[in-house]
């Protein structure tokens, strides 16, 4: 009988090892797995894009020019969307013109990107008309807003003052706030 039972404990033992050696696959996986939808991988991806597309874009940009906003937005939207879950939405007739070299306005929707990211937006519509540009995020609001109990932190402030730049260097007003009708927030550019 004591033969039998170190035959059996030596049994539960090479499986008690074999479920670790699951266990430890099954953690491995589930790391994995957080990685991949974590926002971190798609980040940097979109940053070495949008890095890689600024440089090609580099030489084209040493001259200010009449910049046709929503042409522009048209032309660089599939470089923008590849490797994105993001929907752009382009709505609205008329173009809207601006004083700014591309590579200015390039970085701009890098900022836009970029604070969709940092506000959990998944959609952002862009209107425009001959005044204003109006562009729409679904994300968190709470998130840029100035609060005392919770400041907005250093790289979301960082991006909403290279906006404001944006907006004095195109002339035109900048703000932001909260939607009343809609779940989200608005920036507004007008002239």
């Amino acid at each position: 009988m004591t033969k039998e039972l170190i035959e059996l404990a030596n049994v539960l033992n090479n499986e008690m090892s074999e479920l670790k050696l699951i266990l430890n696959n099954m953690e491995d996986e589930v790391i994995k797995r957080e990685e991949e939808s974590s926002f971190m991988p798609f980040i940097n991806q979109m940053k070495d894009k949008l890095d890689n597309i600024s440089v090609r874009m580099f030489k084209y940009s040493q001259v200010d020019e009449d910049i046709v906003f929503r042409s522009f937005i048209e032309d660089k939207l599939d470089q923008l969307m590849q490797g994105s879950d993001i929907d752009f939405k382009l709505i609205g007739e008329m173009d809207f013109i601006i004083k700014s070299s591309e590579r200015k306005l390039f970085t701009f929707l890098k900022i836009i990107l970029l604070l969709a990211i940092k506000t959990d937006s998944h959609k952002v519509h862009i209107h425009q008309n001959t005044n204003y540009i109006f562009i729409k995020f679904n994300g968190d609001y709470s998130l840029i807003a100035p609060n005392e109990i919770k400041p907005i932190d250093n790289h979301t402030s960082a991006l909403l003052e290279s906006l404001n730049r944006f907006g004095d260097q195109c002339h035109l007003e900048f703000n932001y706030n909260k939607m009343v009708s809609e779940v989200g927030f608005k920036l507004s550019f007008k002239k």
